[in-house]
Parts: C-alpha cells; structure tokens; sequence
C-alpha cells in the first residue's frame, strides 16, 4: 500500500480522536531538476491532507508547520512529509481576505524508488527540509497558496521545487 495513503489514514485517525479539523489541499507541483521533469513531467498533481484549520490568525510569528508532496509515474514513486519550524508575517487580519508569508526549516523524511535509464535508485532517509510560503486566507476554510521547498539533493537528484495549492478545511 502506497505509504502516502498510510500516512493519511493514521492522521484521519488520529484526528478523530483529538476531535480536529481535517485540511484536504489540491494544486499542482513544478519541479525544478531536468531528471524530475522528465519522469514525472513538468507539472504534476499534488494533493495533501492535515490537521488543522485553513483560517490562520492563530499562526502569526513564531511556530511549526508541516508539509509534503507525493508523486507518482510508471515505476517511480517519490513521497515526502517535512515538519518545519518558522516565522509567519500577516496582514488584513479581520477582513475579508487576510495574507500571509511563512519561511521554515526543519526535517524531512524521504522515500523514493525510481528508475532512471538501467539504475533503481532506492531510498527511505530523514534529511532537511525548508520552505518559503505566500498565500491569500480567502475565508475560514478557503486558502490559496504558493510554496518553494527546498529539499536536498537524494541520490543525485534534486526534489525542490514550487507547489501551488488551494485547501478546504472541514468542520467549524
């Protein structure tokens, strides 16, 4: 089973138990290495799932934040989640539509198994993982938003890229 789908359950479960919200997001993901484009393609669907909610008035400054990507092609597979530690600026609190910036480092986990020409590149590694973030809280379940992670290079390979996302927040 798909360890990104593993992953989801658990925090389903979990959530249900802490009585928090669910977060689904839905975007697109532009890697920045040749070698990524070429196998999983320029842009690729990124889809995520958390805890929390998408009205983040309570995120202002200092906090921790987590984030991943999961990609998929014909024998190639590529997944990874990194909890961030960072500093968020806002403005347009109490209107209609608040911004926001975020910048984070922290760790990351990675696991990938892919082909590329007649090597099988394997891996399951914990390793840094930092982001920048901007985005627009459209309302308390609506949110817009870019980020650029930066991961380090696995096996040769470069994963940073930019994610472009929308997420729906269930609940209250």
């Amino acid at each position: 089973m798909n360890r990104g789908i593993i992953f989801g359950l658990a925090l389903v479960t979990l959530s249900g138990a802490a009585m928090a919200q669910i977060s689904v997001s839905a975007g697109t993901y532009m890697p920045k290495d040749a070698t990524i484009k070429s196998i999983f393609g320029s842009s690729s669907f990124a889809w995520g799932f958390g805890l929390g909610t998408s009205d983040r008035t309570h995120r202002d400054g200092l906090g921790f934040d987590v984030s991943g990507v999961s990609l998929s092609a014909t024998n190639n597979r590529f997944f990874s989640v990194g909890a961030t530690y960072g500093y968020e600026v806002q403005s347009g609190k109490g209107s209609a539509t608040m911004t926001y910036a975020r910048i984070g480092t922290g760790i990351g986990y990675y696991d990938y198994d892919m082909n590329i020409g007649l090597s099988n590149l394997t891996g399951h590694v914990a390793k840094q993982f930092s982001s920048a973030e901007a985005g627009i809280v459209l309302s308390n379940k609506v949110t817009i938003s870019a980020q650029y992670m930066l991961m380090p290079k696995l096996s040769g390979l470069d994963f940073s890229g930019l994610r472009l996302s929308a997420m729906y927040s269930f609940g209250k």
